[in-house]
């Protein structure tokens, strides 16, 4: 019990003993950590301590080891002779053949290891810092972003004092804590060397100032939606993630990567907001990393449906031999426009193909989108298809989001790079909501597969942007109402589809097919016998292979392929004697497949 009470007055204090004459001194510390007490030497971490024994708490076992080490050291005993050795069922740490500290079956326990093992690391640890030279710095480098700090713990068995130099001295400010660490505040990007300096010696390391890549605007970003029904997982993707990336700050030069953190929601059509994760990394070379994690607030937005004013047709050449600019118009604010693009790669090696907006204004500016983009694959006719099923349920639902174009900068809606002979197709709806009058470009972009771009970029303007003084391939009012009615006993009603092709805003040429013109057929099939009829819509591609999409009565009727041999049966109606009924069915001849085509009425 005296024992016990002797140790219990030992002071955790740090202890700074005379090892031989003119050897610098060596410290020896105790410091609690939690419920356990560490043994620092020379400002280092020597051995931890969490478990009583023979009476004594962890922190008098630590202090009593701390007056052993001192006591040794100041003897001139030499690190050489610290080893780990078996003792009972326990094991311990000497130094020659004095026991410094056991660890015993329950501190091994408690530290998750074997006696063993536990006494072999205290070993290395203790002849570590007691080897060490008069002045080292724990980290070996350090990266220090402008405006912030970092620091470097002081090890050695050098007590000072000690001087601190940066080189250049303009890159940041460096000073020493009364607890040993050294901290440096960034100031300038430079690459800089830190050395500090004792009486007994000195150590240097490389410390790198930098920017961050980039920054957020705002913590929660929004992503605003349109839809009269549940938004799809794909089109609360592409907001969420144009969102995030709008809200990135960036250093010139800097990139951003944004990625939704697991399976994107769909939005049920009840919700009026929904919040998704998301991962944002920014980087660039000569910048610091920066990641982060928030959520981007989904929310939804009623905008009132508007009928199509404009086609924008780029097809031209459909087959790409050379990369080249394929297609530029301005915006008129305001006015819905309709992009339809359709581009195979021709020119024997990779090819990126992408769709931009360009602000060439002072002011941001908003563009309502509701689109679809198909590919790249080598069926021209399944890639055309596939963006215009899409594109029919997404208009008709006004199923879509909003994006901003930041001023005098470009926004990627889509990238991708295309095999040989592979194809991409799209149709997007555009409405610029705000920002200044004849600011938005849109164009359609062939590059070397080299040239990077991502979906969601946004840069600066690019030689090219500025508005074209020609624009051909704009097409008024591409939209065609038809009213048809059949009654049972009727010759067939044959509907064509694209055969009358509309003409461009000059009058000087005309879009044969009709491609990307919506479709609306108002139908009435009446039954005016005595008895029930069966009524059939079907379709007839009447100029070779082709596509067919289309919503009837509200429901999506569709199939990639249909052969000009066939007619494909689309819907039936069964009407009882004297029953009128009415037929909705909108479509649009789809790029890459074989227009015009018939749509067939029969009984």
């Amino acid at each position: 019990m005296r024992r016990s009470r002797l140790f219990s007055v030992i002071p955790s204090i740090l202890l700074i003993l005379a090892a031989r004459a003119g050897e610098s001194a060596v410290s020896v510390e105790v410091r609690p950590s939690g419920k356990a007490a560490v043994v620092f030497v020379n400002n280092g971490p020597v051995l931890s301590l969490r478990t009583p024994n023979a009476g004594l708490n962890p922190e008098q076992r630590a202090s009593l080891a701390a007056r052993r080490i001192g006591d040794l050291a100041a003897q001139g005993h030499p690190p050489s002779k610290i080893r780990a050795a078996a003792a009972g069922r326990s094991a311990a740490l000497y130094w020659g053949s004095q026991v410094l500290a056991y660890a015993t079956a329950a501190e091994a326990a408690a530290q998750s290891t074997t006696p063993a093992a536990l006494a072999r690391s205290w070993a290395q640890q203790l002849t570590r810092q007691l080897t060490l030279p008069p002045v080292r710095l724990r980290e070996r480098e350090l990266t220090v972003p402008v405006g912030e700090a970092r620091r470097a713990a002081i090890t050695g068995s050098s007590r000072g004092p000690f001087r601190l130099e940066l080189d250049p001295p303009a890159a940041a400010e460096a000073r020493i804590d009364p607890a040993g660490m050294v901290w440096v505040m960034g100031r300038s990007p430079a690459a800089a060397r830190l050395t500090i300096t004792c009486p007994e010696g000195s150590d240097s390391i490389p410390v790198r100032v930098a920017h961050y890549a980039g920054s957020l605007s705002q913590p929660v970003p929004v992503a605003r939606v349109t839809g009269r029904s549940g938004i799809p997982a794909e089109v609360v993707e592409e907001a969420v993630l144009r969102a995030a990336r709008a809200a990135c700050v960036l250093q010139p030069g800097a990139f951003a990567v944004v990625s939704v953190d697991g399976k994107p929601p769909a939005m049920p059509q009840e919700a009026t907001s929904i919040g998704v994760p998301v991962n944002i990394k920014l980087d660039g070379a000569g910048f610091l990393t920066a990641r982060t994690q928030t959520a981007v607030e989904v929310q939804r937005t009623a905008l009132p449906p508007r009928e199509t004013e404009l086609l924008l047709y780029s097809n031209f050449p459909e087959q790409v031999k050379t990369p080249q600019p394929l297609y530029a118009a301005l915006l008129e604010a305001g006015k819905p426009t309709r992009l339809l693009y359709h581009h195979q790669n021709g020119t024997g090696a990779d090819l990126r193909l992408s769709i931009v907006l360009a602000n060439i204004s002072d002011e941001p500016a908003e563009v309502h989108l509701v689109g679809a983009n198909a590919g790249p694959v080598l069926d021209t006719v399944l890639v055309g298809y596939a963006a215009g099923a899409r594109f029919l349920r997404n208009l008709a639902s006004g199923t879509g989001y909003i994006a901003t174009v930041p001023a005098r900068s470009r926004v990627v809606l889509w990238t991708a790079v295309l095999k040989k002979m592979e194809t991409a197709s799209g149709i997007i709806e555009m409405r610029q909501l705000s920002g200044a009058q004849d600011s938005i470009v849109t164009r359609v972009l062939s590059e070397p597969a080299s040239v990077r771009r991502t979906s969601f970029d946004i840069a600066a303007l690019e030689n090219g942007d500025a508005p074209p003084r020609v624009v051909t391939h704009r097409y008024p009012s591409p939209v065609r109402r038809i009213s048809e009615r059949y009654a049972a006993g009727d010759r067939w009603l044959f509907i064509r589809v694209g055969k009358h092709a509309i003409p461009d805003d000059g009058e000087e040429r005309v879009l044969y097919g009709n491609y990307g013109v919506s479709y609306n057929i108002a139908l009435t099939l009446e039954n005016p016998t005595n008895e029930p009829r069966v009524f059939q819509l079907l379709f007839d591609p009447t100029a070779g292979i082709a596509g067919f999409a289309s919503l009837i009565d509200g429901r999506f009727v569709g199939k990639s392929h249909v052969s000009g041999t066939r007619e494909h049966p689309l819907v039936k109606y069964r009407l009882e004697p004297g029953e009128r009924r009415e037929v909705r069915l909108t479509t649009v001849p789809l790029a890459g497949s074989n227009y015009p085509a018939t749509i067939v009425v029969r009984s």
